[in-house]
């Protein structure tokens, strides 16, 4: 796959497609996101009385194992207000345990056995899921769309904020 720099292709002719906003790619995945994330939150609360939040946290813990709210902010996209009731929640329905520290943002949160089983719940589903997402693309498509989102996301955590910076200079 190839990879140009911004500077070709802030010279390159636009294309009449990126002139349209309803086309602009943010607004197309915005739309894509949006409408998964409340198909899956839906599913998560009726399905298994999770909400998507607290689905992400039990799968951030499961994942990644033991670590700190602030570790899980970093992996989750979620200001820090929402992130802290949904441990709040988690931990009162005995999901998660909080290790004592100093105070509650050097503590360690890890999944209880109930925590674990119910992340094994939602992942059953979740990964369904995933699958029929994909399953009209042909494992071609998948590779080279996991490689484009990787790649964009990669570009953006690396440069976004000199990107925001040189806008905020013009």
């Amino acid at each position: 796959m190839t990879v140009r720099s911004p500077a070709a292709a802030e010279t390159s002719e636009t294309p009449e497609e990126w002139l349209s906003t309803e086309r602009y790619y943010t607004r197309r995945l915005g739309r894509l996101a949006r409408f998964l994330n409340r198909q899956i939150g839906e599913l998560l609360e009726k399905k298994h009385g999770v909400s998507l939040a607290e689905g992400l946290v039990l799968a951030t813990l499961a994942e990644s194992g033991p670590c700190s709210a602030a570790e899980i902010g970093r992996q989750i996209p979620m200001d820090k207000g929402q992130l802290s009731r949904t441990l709040r929640r988690l931990e009162a329905r005995g999901f998660l345990v909080r290790t004592t520290g100093t105070d509650k943002r050097s503590a360690l949160l890890k999944l209880t056995a109930a925590g674990r089983r119910q992340h094994r719940a939602t992942q059953a589903m979740t990964r369904r899921r995933q699958r029929w997402l994909v399953s009209t693309l042909d494992p071609e498509m998948r590779e080279r769309f996991s490689e484009t989102l990787d790649i964009l996301l990669g570009h953006v955590e690396a440069t976004g904020e000199l990107f925001t910076q040189s806008e905020l200079d013009r």
